[in-house]
Protein backbone atom coordinates (compact mmCIF):
# COMPACT_ATOMS: atom_id res chain seq x y z
CA UNK A 1 0.00 0.00 0.00
CA UNK A 2 0.86 3.56 -0.94
CA UNK A 3 -0.05 6.04 1.14
CA UNK A 4 0.65 10.31 0.30
CA UNK A 5 1.03 12.56 3.35
CA UNK A 6 0.73 16.35 2.57
CA UNK A 7 3.88 17.81 4.16
CA UNK A 8 5.25 20.88 5.05
CA UNK A 9 8.28 19.95 4.48
CA UNK A 10 10.59 16.96 2.75
CA UNK A 11 11.20 14.57 5.32
CA UNK A 12 9.63 12.07 7.95
CA UNK A 13 10.11 14.46 10.61
CA UNK A 14 8.30 17.33 9.10
CA UNK A 15 4.73 18.25 10.34
CA UNK A 16 1.87 17.42 8.25
CA UNK A 17 0.52 20.07 5.84
CA UNK A 18 -3.22 20.57 6.34
CA UNK A 19 -3.60 21.58 3.30
CA UNK A 20 -3.99 19.34 0.28
CA UNK A 21 -3.73 20.86 -2.99
CA UNK A 22 -1.58 23.66 -1.77
CA UNK A 23 0.75 21.81 0.28
CA UNK A 24 4.21 22.36 0.65
CA UNK A 25 5.56 18.06 -0.56
CA UNK A 26 4.03 15.23 -1.05
CA UNK A 27 5.29 11.91 1.38
CA UNK A 28 4.92 8.81 -0.16
CA UNK A 29 5.10 5.66 2.06
CA UNK A 30 5.33 2.46 0.41
CA UNK A 31 4.37 -0.20 3.31
CA UNK A 32 6.07 -2.61 1.64
CA UNK A 33 9.30 -1.54 2.00
CA UNK A 34 8.35 1.00 4.86
CA UNK A 35 10.25 3.58 3.23
CA UNK A 36 9.58 7.46 2.47
CA UNK A 37 10.17 9.19 -0.57
CA UNK A 38 9.17 13.03 -1.04
CA UNK A 39 8.30 15.14 -3.93
CA UNK A 40 7.47 18.58 -4.19
CA UNK A 41 3.87 19.93 -5.51
CA UNK A 42 3.98 21.80 -8.46
CA UNK A 43 0.03 22.71 -7.79
CA UNK A 44 1.09 25.23 -4.70
CA UNK A 45 1.56 27.89 -6.45
CA UNK A 46 -1.60 27.18 -9.46
CA UNK A 47 -3.68 30.29 -9.71
CA UNK A 48 -6.78 28.15 -9.53
CA UNK A 49 -7.06 24.13 -9.43
CA UNK A 50 -4.93 23.62 -7.36
CA UNK A 51 -6.88 20.92 -5.72
CA UNK A 52 -8.04 18.70 -8.86
CA UNK A 53 -4.09 19.16 -9.51
CA UNK A 54 -2.57 17.50 -6.72
CA UNK A 55 -5.81 15.20 -6.87
CA UNK A 56 -4.81 13.98 -10.49
CA UNK A 57 -0.67 13.72 -8.98
CA UNK A 58 -2.07 11.38 -6.05
CA UNK A 59 -3.54 8.82 -8.85
CA UNK A 60 -0.55 9.06 -11.21
CA UNK A 61 1.40 8.20 -8.01
CA UNK A 62 -1.14 5.27 -7.53
CA UNK A 63 -1.68 5.82 -4.03
CA UNK A 64 -4.54 4.11 -2.20
CA UNK A 65 -5.02 6.72 0.95
CA UNK A 66 -4.43 10.21 1.30
CA UNK A 67 -3.68 11.79 4.92
CA UNK A 68 -4.23 15.37 5.53
CA UNK A 69 -5.68 17.89 7.13
CA UNK A 70 -8.84 19.41 4.43
CA UNK A 71 -10.05 18.25 1.35
CA UNK A 72 -12.16 21.02 -0.88
CA UNK A 73 -15.13 19.63 -3.13
CA UNK A 74 -13.54 19.54 -6.35
CA UNK A 75 -10.31 17.54 -5.04
CA UNK A 76 -12.73 15.27 -3.15
CA UNK A 77 -15.04 14.46 -6.01
CA UNK A 78 -11.95 13.51 -8.09
CA UNK A 79 -10.33 11.30 -5.45
CA UNK A 80 -13.71 9.70 -4.79
CA UNK A 81 -14.11 8.49 -8.24
CA UNK A 82 -10.27 7.15 -8.36
CA UNK A 83 -11.51 5.19 -5.38
CA UNK A 84 -8.91 6.71 -3.29
CA UNK A 85 -10.14 7.49 0.61
CA UNK A 86 -8.75 10.77 2.53
CA UNK A 87 -7.96 10.29 6.09
CA UNK A 88 -8.18 13.30 8.63
CA UNK A 89 -4.83 14.30 10.67
CA UNK A 90 -5.51 16.92 13.04
CA UNK A 91 -1.68 18.00 13.68
CA UNK A 92 1.53 16.08 13.87
CA UNK A 93 4.52 14.83 12.36
CA UNK A 94 4.34 12.55 9.14
CA UNK A 95 5.65 9.35 10.69
CA UNK A 96 2.94 9.86 14.12
CA UNK A 97 0.36 10.09 11.37
CA UNK A 98 1.64 7.13 9.19
CA UNK A 99 1.83 5.00 12.34
CA UNK A 100 -2.29 6.48 13.45
CA UNK A 101 -3.07 4.92 9.93
CA UNK A 102 -1.61 1.88 10.27
CA UNK A 103 -3.45 1.25 13.40
CA UNK A 104 -6.42 2.23 12.33
CA UNK A 105 -6.77 5.30 14.44
CA UNK A 106 -7.88 7.96 11.97
CA UNK A 107 -11.47 8.98 10.67
CA UNK A 108 -12.19 8.87 6.65
CA UNK A 109 -12.84 12.37 5.15
CA UNK A 110 -16.21 11.89 4.31
CA UNK A 111 -17.06 15.34 3.90
CA UNK A 112 -14.82 18.27 1.89
CA UNK A 113 -13.71 21.16 3.55
CA UNK A 114 -15.36 24.60 2.21
CA UNK A 115 -12.80 26.86 3.47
Amino acid sequence: MKILITCESNHPQSMVDQRFGRCQYFGIYNQETEAFTFIENDGINANQGAGIATAQKAIDLQVNAILTGNIGPKAMDVLKAAGISGYVVKEGKVTEAVEQFIAGQLEVITEPSRG
